[in-house]
């Protein structure tokens, strides 16, 4: 009788660690698939961070080139104006 009580005691602390064991296991695997995420994570946010700062040089240097165009565009349409008044003018003196 004994006997067979310390067995089933055995019988049910290795069910037991067999269980711990199975626990621990999944969460280790947990931990794991956790710390994937993680760096994914830190990943996409270095990427967007690369984005982000591309995309205010863009913005920067768009912003010069339409000041640049603007400017040009300034220069030219005074230049085509004084032309106009000056051919206007010779016209006139003709």
């Amino acid at each position: 009788m004994l006997k067979g009580s310390l067995k089933e005691e055995i019988k049910s602390e290795k069910k037991l660690i067999a269980d711990i064991a199975a626990i621990a296991q999944k969460y280790k695997k947990l931990l794991t698939e956790q710390r994937r995420e993680k760096e994914k994570l830190s990943q996409q946010v270095k990427n967007t961070n690369k984005i982000i700062g591309n995309l205010e040089a863009r913005r920067d240097t768009l912003a010069y080139d339409n000041n640049k165009l603007y400017d040009d565009f300034k220069c030219t349409m005074q230049r085509d104006g004084e032309q106009i008044s000056k051919n206007i003018n010779l016209k006139r003196q003709d």
